[in-house]
């Protein structure tokens, strides 16, 4: 009698799990990774160089190529991800950092523009 308390027990726990539903609607959903629109556009801000789709396709193929080191977190999964995308170098080599800062300084500049915080100050 109480070993079959116990199994319905579980088997609603179980049917729970199953039940509960996104609170967000997806941008993409893989075999193993999914990004919902909220963290696509968190991403698409940081990093607008990026081919997102295609980086998640290939996130979702590692996930499924190493099973034993799947992430706890597919956020920051996919954060770290996309990070070690480099920028665009316009041409000209240059090293991630100085790319990455020249990006981070055409936000500000933008961000100043768009918002009447340019001139001295």
């Amino acid at each position: 009698m109480e070993t079959a308390k116990r199994r319905g027990e579980e088997i609603r726990r179980d049917e729970k799990k199953e039940k509960k539903p996104s609170s967000h609607a997806l941008a993409f959903s893989g075999t193993h990774l999914s990004v919902t629109q909220q963290q696509d556009a968190s991403l698409a801000e940081a990093f607008p160089w990026v081919d997102r789709q295609a980086e998640y396709r290939k996130a979702d193929a590692w996930m499924e190529a190493n099973p034993t080191k799947r992430p706890k977190s597919q956020g920051k999964f996919t954060y770290n991800w996309i990070c070690k995308i480099d920028p665009p170098t316009n041409g000209r080599r240059q090293t991630a950092a100085e790319a990455r800062d020249e990006h981070t300084d055409k936000v500000i500049e933008d961000y100043k523009r768009n918002h009447g915080l340019t001139g001295s100050g």
